[in-house]
């Protein structure tokens, strides 16, 4: 039987090499064009120990190896987390797993946020973020996501949801000129 989860991972075997090898696939004459990966998602379900802070639950751990999973022949990525637990220890197992640091943006600074994924030299940046910055980030590639709630975030309820964009960088800045969105 073909399960959701089978579905939306076969989806990224189909989408990965597009997205992932995207530095290759789109390499043009100019020197001053890139292409790179980014993949958004909203951090993994979240506990109840901390109203404030809280760390990750334990379907939230559950997703966020099954993430790492997704991602772990990807090579080292570079990570970005906003400052809440809930966001870094989403990426902490594809961090053990690639051995690669996770970036620290703050979560209330759209503007930095966008700064550094538009500005990174990585072909494959993966950016653990929250509901309401995801769609945010998204919008500042030329990207509209889908089912959004009435205030425009992603729904309270979903934190599965991954957004593989494909980015052409240049001097002018930086476009997306493919995106996914998938659900682990």
């Amino acid at each position: 039987m073909t399960t959701p989860h089978d579905i939306s991972r076969r989806a990224l075997l189909v989408a990965a090499p597009f997205a992932l090898g995207a530095s290759h696939a789109f390499a043009e004459a100019e020197s001053n064009v890139r292409h790179a990966t980014i993949v958004l998602l909203r951090h993994a379900e979240k506990g109840d120990d901390d109203p404030r802070n809280p760390s990750l639950s334990e379907a939230g751990r559950a997703r966020a190896t099954r993430f790492a999973a997704l991602f772990a022949r990807a090579g080292t990525p570079r990570l970005v987390a906003s400052e809440m637990k809930r966001t870094q220890q989403t990426l902490e197992p594809l961090a053990a797993a690639s051995g690669a640091t996770i970036d620290v943006v703050p979560a209330a600074d759209v503007d930095a946020w966008l700064r550094e994924l538009r500005n990174g030299t990585s072909a494959l940046t993966i950016a653990a973020s929250h509901s309401n910055l995801v769609p945010k980030l998204a919008a500042g590639f030329g990207v509209t996501l889908r089912d959004l709630d009435a205030a425009g975030n992603l729904p309270e309820t979903e934190f599965g949801r991954i957004v593989v964009l494909t980015v052409r960088r240049d001097d002018a800045g930086a476009t997306a000129v493919a995106h996914v969105e998938l659900a682990i």
